[in-house]
């Protein structure tokens, strides 16, 4: 079962953090706090799904195999938010996320990806690229090299899990059209082989 293009378009609008959706590019504090933090559970919330995506689809191998990477995206990014002196979030009761556009992605994705494994595996691409997009821009607001080279890290491994996802719907017969990057882009990043980094994909 194929993931609805409003369903994708929503969790496009939904998952790009919206400070950094806004075009601004400051550095200031007040815009790259928000930004950090978004990123951070952008981290938690993949592994989360991924988890659970597993569990309910073993014989998919990226839903084995990567929430480990994500465990440690979320360690790196961790360490970002310690270096700029930004608290780890702590979300309302009864939420999974400080950030509250994510909880709502969250039930949309588990729901959606509890249809089929192709539903899940294209699930896990618009996830992965999104991240791309979004580290992307996080690269060209940030003054700090040393944040700079977790964000190229995490990256390329983010490049490397959507690769792994789209390799997989193809191997299913499904192509996977991108929402977030160009397809020029996209392709660009199908095509290159197996990226390093700090927590390279599988």
């Amino acid at each position: 079962m194929k993931i609805g293009t409003l369903f994708l378009a929503a969790c496009v609008a939904v998952l790009v953090p919206q400070a950094i959706a806004s075009g601004k590019t400051t550095s200031g504090s007040g815009e790259i706090e928000p930004n950090l933090v978004s990123l951070y559970e952008e981290e938690i919330l993949a592994h989360d799904l991924y988890v659970a995506f597993g569990k309910q689809w073993p014989d998919v191998r990226p839903f084995q195999n990567i929430p480990r990477s994500e465990q440690m995206h979320r360690e790196a990014m961790s360490g970002v938010l310690e270096n700029n002196r930004v608290p780890l979030p702590r979300s309302d009761s009864g939420r999974k996320f400080a950030t509250s556009e994510l909880n709502d992605l969250f039930d949309k994705l588990r729901e959606q990806g509890s249809k089929s494994e192709v539903a899940a595996l294209r699930a896990g691409a618009l996830i992965e690229e999104t991240d791309i997009a979004d580290l992307r821009k996080m690269q060209a607001i940030s003054k700090s090299d040393s944040d700079k080279a977790v964000f190229a890290n995490l990256e390329a491994a983010s490049g490397n899990h959507f690769r792994a996802f789209v390799r997989n719907l193809e191997a299913r017969g499904e192509k996977y059209m991108p929402s977030v990057l160009s397809p020029a882009d996209a392709g660009k990043i199908l095509a290159a082989a197996l990226s390093g980094g700090c927590c390279g994909g599988r």
